[in-house]
């Protein structure tokens, strides 16, 4: 056998004990966190009941989501709590997929020494720091903890959880009423008036089919976004197309239908902001006060 031949054997054995010795680090890597159940989570021991607070700061995001009396705020404003509990359990499902790297001067490979791109989650029991960084290759983040060297990857991306508008989060609530405390609407010129557990319109007994489909969709409206405050100035001259008034326990609730340009908006006494509704809610409630 020529020097040749010996020479390509030679070589091409390192590069299959390469190959072999890499794929052993990488399923030792891998290993840890898929053999061991209890560590692939990448924030432990945390629940959702037990956080206090999570900040989410990006240099163009910031987000500040605050439990307070069983009610989260969202940078100060009141938020939807199912909007920002569906996004913090899935932060607290996140894994951690492998360790890319060890090496503290590898932080800028993977762009985990950034101080403006992190998440700090604070609980009962105990506070993690998470610095994020770069997108990794299964749809991921490589993140590192501030109190350790190893860069790790997530399953899944941490900014596709948390980074939105303050505005995704916030409550945008318009009307929350127990239907059964209601005892009187008004619908433009219509008249709807509980006496004695009925339901007289305009003075006449009308069906449970009239009454149970209003008080279900008058009793929890909610926007799907909020008004730019640039339309604000002709929302306010524009007169309503549909006006709804609920009384319940004696308290009154004004609720207008405003049609600008292509979004039906809608406003009522309880907030000072303008919301953007389904289009087709007020034909549904005229559609059934008409029966």
């Amino acid at each position: 056998m020529n020097n040749v031949n010996l020479k390509r054997i030679f070589i091409a054995t390192i590069v299959i004990v390469a190959l072999i010795l890499g794929i052993s680090t990488i399923n030792n890597y891998f290993d840890k966190f898929t053999n061991d159940n209890s560590t692939k989570l990448l924030i432990e021991d945390v629940k959702l009941e037990d956080i206090i607070s999570v900040e989410f700061l990006l240099p163009d995001n910031q987000l500040r989501f605050v439990k307070t009396n069983s009610m989260w705020l969202v940078n100060d404003y009141v938020a939807s709590s199912r909007s920002v509990e569906i996004a913090l359990s899935k932060l607290l499902l996140l894994e951690k997929s492998y360790i890319a790297s060890e090496d503290v001067n590898n932080y800028n490979i993977y762009e985990v020494n950034r101080d403006k791109h992190k998440v700090t989650v604070n609980s009962h029991l105990k506070s993690y720091v998470i610095f994020i960084g770069k997108d990794s290759f299964n749809n991921g983040n490589f993140v590192r903890f501030d109190n350790s060297s190893t860069t790790i990857s997530t399953n899944l991306s941490i900014n596709s959880i948390l980074d939105k508008d303050v505005s995704f989060f916030r409550d945008k609530t318009v009307t929350s009423f127990i239907p059964s405390l209601i005892t009187s609407i008004k619908i433009n010129n219509n008249s709807y008036i509980k006496d004695n557990q009925k339901w007289l319109k305009n003075s006449q007994p009308i069906s449970s089919e009239v009454i149970n489909p209003l008080l279900s969709l008058l009793t929890n409206i909610e926007g799907i976004a909020f008004a730019e405050e640039s339309d604000y100035e002709e929302l306010i001259k524009t007169l309503p197309m549909l006006e709804v008034l609920l009384i319940s326990e004696g308290k009154e609730q004004n609720i207008y239908f405003i049609k600008y340009k292509e979004n039906i908006y809608i406003k009522s006494e309880t907030r000072k902001e303008y919301l953007i509704t389904v289009n087709s809610l007020p034909e549904e409630i005229t559609e059934i006060d008409s029966r």
